[in-house]
């Protein structure tokens, strides 16, 4: 068996992380080549050294997170934080998404996605990100329907999306808490408690 640097950059077959071309070693022969780290070696005096190479140590990976098993109807949010709308195709009823694409300013669209997307859906919106979007947008998030009344502008999405999707609505005690615009107009329609 050959032991020599390696000359290009490869995978570890000690620990799978990558070895930096010359920082490691190539070992095998011909046709069977394995690149690894080098072996950690004591640099420094004997009380105040340390090792230095060999393989670093393992770097545990954030715990991936749990997709929406089988979404219903409503809007939802993937773990990079995208809106994904999920409706019912007419004739099979099955599931496929939307995703929202703002176009600047107090527009966007809802672009089709598929049922990939619904894969990487990790929570259903809240009622607070509802509303920021209907502030946002001047449009409801489940529905896209303009928020033309004042009530819904206050609330930033309307009565029936509220009542279907368990949304707050009404009054200013129920009122979603979302700091700047919202506030003042919440004021005014809802009065005060």
């Amino acid at each position: 068996m050959t032991e020599r640097a390696n000359k290009f950059a490869g995978k570890c077959r000690v620990c799978g992380q990558t070895v930096e071309a010359g920082a490691g070693l190539l070992t095998g022969r011909p046709g069977a080549w394995t690149v690894q780290h080098a072996a950690p070696k004591w640099v420094g005096s004997p009380v105040s050294g340390g090792f230095v190479g060999g393989c670093p140590e393992k770097v545990e990976a954030p715990a991936p997170v749990e997709a929406v098993a089988d979404p219903e109807r409503g809007v939802y949010v993937t773990a990079t934080g995208q809106l994904v709308r999920v409706q019912l195709a007419r004739g099979s009823r099955k599931a496929y998404g939307l995703t929202w694409h703002a176009r600047g300013g107090h527009s966007g669209e809802w672009k089709y996605e598929g049922r990939a997307i619904l894969a990487q859906i990790v929570r259903p919106i809240s009622a607070e990100e509802a509303a920021l979007f209907g502030h946002d947008a001047g449009q409801c998030v489940f529905c896209s329907l303009s928020l033309d009344d004042d009530r819904s502008v206050a609330m930033g999405y309307g009565p029936v999306c509220a009542r279907n999707y368990g949304l707050p609505w009404g009054n200013k005690r129920q009122a979603v808490k979302v700091p700047g615009k919202a506030e003042a107009i919440a004021e005014s329609v809802c009065g005060s408690v």
